[in-house]
């Protein structure tokens, strides 16, 4: 079995696209992403393209804001 964090958003959504949502959570209404907590995703998404590219030998062809993902666990 597999086991993943529980999903918040896309960044899409985060970025305010929320045509695949009706009704819009009102928690995603309000929600902001800190200026520090953009620098930490970019890192982060950075490392696991590296990690991907290097390690799995993957070059991922479907990047865009609606294919990243955000946990639940987003704020620091």
């Amino acid at each position: 079995m597999l086991e993943t964090e529980p999903i918040f958003a896309s960044l899409a959504n985060i970025l305010r696209n929320w045509s695949n949502l009706k009704p819009v959570p009102a928690a995603l209404e309000q929600f902001e992403l800190e200026p520090l907590e953009r620098k930490i995703m970019l890192m982060q998404l950075t490392e696991a393209l590296q990690f991907v590219h290097q390690n799995a030998n993957i070059i991922h062809r479907n990047l865009e804001p609606s294919s990243i993902y955000l946990t639940a666990e987003v704020r620091l």
